[in-house]
């Protein structure tokens, strides 16, 4: 029994149970090893990891923020770093949630015309062309 050690685990509240529509989930711990969901899967019903963010983010434009908005994202996961640090902890996960935006999608709609070959599609609440 001597060799048995006292664990510490932290248990966080899910911020995201109160999401109304949700797009997508990804579960990112910036690694490509085992950090994937095989096919079939659909971006609205799983949840994906590191690599799959990769793959979709080189086709779909869906994850883009004002600078102020990625400074405060940065912010908090520094924040986060020295908490886990200072405590000796690790294995972080971060858990990101694509929601639309009602508010978003109408304001580019009455604010933004999309020009260009073949139609216009919505993407994610993120307007893009396609080719």
């Amino acid at each position: 029994m001597e060799d048995i050690r006292e664990v510490h685990i932290l248990l966080m509240g899910n911020l995201f149970e109160n999401v109304k529509e949700k797009l997508s989930e990804f579960d990112l711990k910036g690694s490509i090893i085992n950090r994937e969901v095989h096919q079939p899967f659909t971006i609205e019903k799983n949840c994906l990891k590191d690599v799959n963010l990769m793959e979709i983010s080189k086709t779909e434009k869906f994850l883009r923020f004002r600078k102020a908005d990625m400074r405060s994202i940065c912010q908090s996961i520094y924040r986060d770093i020295e908490f886990m640090a200072a405590h000796n902890l690790m294995d972080y996960s971060l858990l990101l949630i694509t929601e639309r935006n009602p508010d978003y999608t109408e304001q580019k709609l009455n604010n933004s015309e999309i020009s260009g070959r073949g139609k216009s599609m919505k993407n994610m609440g993120v307007y893009r062309q396609e080719s």
